[in-house]
């Protein structure tokens, strides 16, 4: 558990506006609880930096858990990664553990924020924080196990502005952060075409997305490894 959230059990917040209410403005600055709800799937498209360099990648993902990551290195190979619920798949073999969990991380962040108002019953405040000099709000959200995810939501816009979650490491719990940047609408809700990755404090890379689509529905065979 990220020590933050452990705190924030134990602490209520001195904020005066309440979670549920900041949730609700959350929600509007995506453009608006109906907007949201008709989101069924989606596929974002764009480019993702790596150790073996500049990869593309595409993404598809159908709330509330089923997603797959594929991921094309420059110069040949590729990755591909898919979820269906709590069944992970790597390059066609099935994983368990952290490499399943990094998974329903990843899931976790793209469900951003729809997963704060499916769970807004069971949230945590995190109460305010500082970020870059400028006041901030945590929420924690409970995915189940062990795994959290902690939220930074800037209170003037009303937009998340970070995610965080922890894996187990060798040397113990590695923390994964996402910073959300370059926000445009697409069928009149708001998405992140910009993420910068850190594990650790230390930049892993940069996603950025070119292009959203909105589906209907996942095609049949997305999330079958």
């Amino acid at each position: 558990m990220l020590p933050a959230l452990a705190l924030a059990l134990c602490a209520a917040s001195s904020s005066a506006e309440s979670l549920d209410q900041l949730v609700s403005r959350v929600a509007r600055a995506y453009g608006g609880e109906k907007a949201l709800s008709r989101v069924k799937a989606f596929r974002e498209t764009g480019t993702l930096e790596t150790s073996r360099g500049v990869a593309r990648t595409v993404r598809i993902f159908a709330p509330p858990d089923r997603l797959r990551v594929e991921i094309e290195y420059p110069g040949g190979g590729g990755e591909l990664r898919v979820l269906d619920g709590e069944t992970g798949y790597r390059d066609g073999e099935k994983v368990v553990g952290a490499p399943r969990d990094a998974m329903i991380l990843q899931a976790a962040r793209l469900d951003l924020p729809f997963l704060l108002l499916r769970n807004r019953k069971k949230l945590v405040d995190l109460g305010e924080l500082k970020r870059e000099g400028k006041p901030m709000r945590g929420i924690g959200v409970a995915l189940g196990g062990s795994l959290v995810l902690a939220v930074t939501v800037d209170p003037a816009s009303a937009r998340i502005v970070r995610s965080e979650g922890g894996l187990p490491g060798p040397a113990g719990q590695i923390r994964f952060a996402t910073d959300y940047s370059g926000f445009r609408e697409v069928g009149g809700v708001l998405f992140a075409f910009q993420e910068e990755n850190f594990a650790s404090g230390q930049h892993t890379g940069e996603t950025k997305l070119e292009k959203i689509d909105l589906l209907d529905k996942a095609p049949a065979s997305a999330f079958k490894p």
